[in-house]
C-alpha cells in the first residue's frame, strides 16, 4: 500500500498546517490538518476492506504474422482501479493503462508481427480508495502464451511433391500425376474436376506418393541466426505435404515432432516452428556434431543454410529455397498459404 500523488499532496498540506499551528499558534489550521489525517486513515481502511480483484484473460488463438486477434481482459471486484498491461515485443496492440470502475471488461486488438511464442503475463491492477489518496498494486491473472507461427510461402507443387516421389528431376508440371477412375472410398479432394467434366466421368489424380507409408522426415539444421528463415522454409515445405494426406516428422536442433498426419499434426509442426530458436541448442549442433550428421543422413528433406540463403536437399539434390517459391507470402491457412490438394493435382 502506498500514497498516490494526491495522497502525497494531502500529507504535505497536513504537515504544513501542523507546523504552522505549532510555531505560530494558529490553531485554526488544525481544522485543515485534522480532516486531512482523517481522510488518509479512511482511505487506508477502505482499501484494506476492499474486495480483492481478480483477472481473467481470454484465450488468444495462435496465428501467422499479419493476422489479428481480439483479447478480452475481465477484471472482477469493486471500487476504482487502474489496469496496466504491456504487450511483449513481436505482438502489436494497445498497451493498457486505464482507470476504470470495477467490475469491467477491457477489449483490445492484437496484431501478430513476428514468429515466436510470447508470454502474456499477469496484469497489474492498481486499486485505490474512493478519494484516490492511497493505492496498492496487485499482480493478478494466470500467465499464458500465444504462438505466432512462421510465415508460409506458396510453393511450386510439382517441385515439392514431385521431388519426394523421386520424379523431381523432370519437368515439375507433369512429373508425378496421372488419372484413374474414381473408386469407392477415394477422398473427394482427389477428384480432378476439370478432367472429370471433360470425359463425363469421375477421375482421380494419383501420384508417386500414394503408397507412401513412412513419415516424410524433415530436418532443419543451421545457426540460431538463421532460425527465422529456416522456420519459414520448413513450414512452407511441411504444410503442402500434410495437406496431401501424408505423414510428416520434423527434427529441429532444439525439438522433435514425431511422424503423423492431419490437422493436429499441422498444429504441432507449426507450434514447434514458432518456438524453435534456442541459441544454445542451435549453435551446439550447427551441422557439425556426430548426432547432427546422423540426423542429416536420415532426412528425406534437409533444410540448411543461413539467413541470406536457405537450401533444400532432397535425394542428394540441393535446390535454393527461393527457387521453390511460386509467389506471394500469406499467413493464414487456405489456398494462398499452402499448396492445397487441388494445386497438387493441377501441378
Amino acid at each position: 500500500m502506498k500514497l498516490t500523488r494526491r495522497g502525497i499532496a494531502v500529507v504535505g498540506i497536513v504537515v504544513f498546517a501542523a507546523l504552522q499551528s505549532y510555531f505560530f499558534g494558529e490553531r485554526a489550521l488544525n481544522f485543515v490538518a485534522a480532516p486531512g489525517i482523517a481522510a488518509l486513515f479512511a482511505g487506508v481502511f477502505a482499501l484494506w476492506r476492499a474486495e480483492r480483484p481478480s483477472v481473467e484473460r481470454s484465450a488468444v488463438r495462435p496465428g501467422f504474422p499479419g493476422e489479428k486477434r481480439r483479447e478480452t481482459i475481465a477484471v472482477e471486484g469493486s471500487g476504482i482501479a487502474t489496469v496496466v498491461d504491456v504487450l511483449p515485443d513481436g505482438i502489436d496492440g494497445d498497451a493498457l493503462n486505464r482507470t476504470v470502475s470495477l467490475p469491467t471488461k477491457l477489449d483490445r486488438e492484437l496484431s501478430f508481427r513476428k514468429r515466436g511464442v510470447y508470454p502474456l503475463g499477469s496484469v497489474t491492477v492498481r486499486q485505490r480508495d474512493p478519494l484516490g489518496l492511497v493505492a496498492t498494486d496487485l499482480e493478478l491473472g494466470a500467465e499464458s502464451d500465444v504462438a505466432v507461427y512462421p510465415e508460409v510461402y506458396q510453393l511450386d507443387p510439382g517441385r515439392v511433391i514431385g521431388s519426394l516421389s523421386g520424379a523431381g528431376r523432370g519437368d515439375p508440371g507433369d512429373a508425378f500425376d496421372w488419372l484413374r477412375e474414381y473408386q469407392h472410398g477415394d477422398p473427394l479432394r482427389r477428384v480432378h474436376w476439370k478432367s472429370s467434366a471433360k470425359y463425363d466421368e469421375l477421375l482421380v489424380a494419383d501420384s508417386g506418393l500414394e503408397g507412401q507409408t513412412d513419415p516424410i522426415h524433415l530436418v532443419v539444421d543451421g545457426r540460431a541466426t538463421a532460425a527465422d528463415e529456416l522456420a519459414v522454409a520448413a513450414a512452407s515445405f511441411a504444410l503442402p505435404i500434410l495437406e496431401a494426406g501424408l505423414e510428416v516428422a520434423l527434427t529441429l536442433p532444439d525439438d522433435q515432432v514425431t511422424g503423423d498426419s492431419g490437422q493436429r499434426q499441422r498444429e504441432r509442426v507449426l507450434l514447434a516452428l514458432a518456438a524453435t530458436g534456442d541459441r544454445s541448442a542451435w549453435d551446439r549442433g550447427g551441422g557439425r556434431s556426430q548426432r547432427s550428421s546422423n540426423v542429416r543422413d536420415d532426412a528425406d528433406v534437409l533444410l540448411f543454410g543461413d539467413e541470406d540463403a536457405v537450401t533444400v536437399r532432397v535425394d542428394n539434390m540441393d535446390v535454393p529455397f527461393a527457387r521453390l517459391r511460386s509467389g506471394s507470402v500469406s499467413g493464414g491457412p487456405g489456398p494462398r498459404s499452402t499448396t492445397t490438394a487441388s494445386a497438387v493435382i493441377d501441378g
